[in-house]
């Protein structure tokens, strides 16, 4: 834990991760169960530069949804895992 105050070990989970609409090609360390089917969608913070503003805080970034589908076992190819600003579309 000697880097715990190192700006460069926190500053990315403080940055604008940008919008990717199209699948994500995703690995599956283990194994999900094959009736598990549907999406999983997952808030959090996404984008924390707002003009010439810039916020530091994790709770103070604008909301980014995460979206992993999951198809008889595993990530479903076509759908994979999207990330996207504001509100989700389904």
């Amino acid at each position: 834990f000697k880097d715990i105050f190192n700006r460069h070990t926190w500053q990315n989970l403080v940055s604008t991760v940008e919008e990717t609409p199209d699948p994500i090609p995703t690995t599956i360390k283990g194994t999900i169960p094959s009736w598990i089917n549907g999406s999983f969608l997952r808030n959090g913070p996404g984008k924390f530069e707002f003009g010439e503003d810039r916020y530091t805080h994790w709770f103070d970034g604008m909301a980014m949804m995460h979206r992993f589908h999951i198809c008889e076992g595993g990530l479903d190819p076509v759908c994979g895992c999207q990330l996207s600003h504001g509100p989700p579309t389904l």
